[in-house]
């Protein structure tokens, strides 16, 4: 069955701050190639098709579009799914949607012009505010991102 989800996030940004968000999206989802739940798969838009970690074969699935505006962004994802059993973990429980996500990023900040990697994922302490190696707030999280839902 082919599924498509929806992994967005948006972001209050300190006035100036320039960001550029990746190409690269990870995801958690049930793997039907190697039988195993929630596995990080690795997308990028524009490839015909993810990869499922740790073992590096590729996942049925890949990025169909990518909108950003105003600090936010939002991936579809379009991916195959079946039912199977857990090769490791007998009985437990199948998602449909992705369970967690990691939306990767880069910031300049508006103070002294530096430049830095950052990300926001499900797991993270809230809220938090990242701030430039200067001391500038770039950001401050303070709902669980990314929101991850299947798309009808």
């Amino acid at each position: 069955m082919l599924l498509v989800a929806e992994v967005s996030a948006r972001f209050a940004f300190t006035d100036g701050v320039a960001v550029t968000f990746s190409d690269t999206l990870e995801v958690s989802l049930d793997c039907c190639i190697c039988h195993r739940c929630w596995r990080t798969v690795i997308f990028q838009v524009g490839i015909l098709e993810g990869k499922c970690t740790p073992s590096g074969h590729a996942f049925p699935g890949k990025v169909i579009s990518k909108k950003t505006e105003a600090g936010s962004v939002a991936y579809r994802l379009e991916y195959w799914y079946e039912p199977f059993e857990d090769a490791k973990y007998p009985g437990r429980k199948l998602h449909l949607c992705p369970t967690w996500g990691c939306i990767g990023f880069t910031v300049v900040c508006p103070q002294c012009g530096e430049s830095q990697q950052c990300g926001a994922q499900n797991n993270a302490v809230l809220p938090w505010t990242c701030r430039c190696k200067c001391g500038h707030a770039l950001y401050t999280e303070v709902e669980e991102m990314p929101v991850l839902s299947l798309v009808e």
